[in-house]
């Protein structure tokens, strides 16, 4: 359960395993509750070979027991 207006925190981690210095975008869909996800790489350039966490934040304006959408991140550089 997810209570109404709390944050909720998750860490990933992404790969950047190409060779050049991508820019990351994310991109949510799908949502079945009202709620916003934010993250801190946004703009980020990740070199090629390179690795690093991301800090995503949910928060929901509704008590939510089960929920889905949809995460896209994406690299274009």
């Amino acid at each position: 359960t997810i209570d109404n207006d709390t944050d909720t925190n998750r860490t990933l981690y992404i790969f950047n395993n190409g060779t050049k210095t991508e820019t990351l975008n994310m991109t949510t869909s799908n949502w079945n509750v009202t709620g916003t996800l934010n993250w801190n790489r946004e703009g980020y350039p990740l070199p090629a070979q390179t690795i690093i966490s991301a800090d995503l934040t949910l928060k929901v304006t509704t008590d939510a027991e089960a929920f889905s959408f949809d995460i896209t991140i994406t690299g274009t550089g």
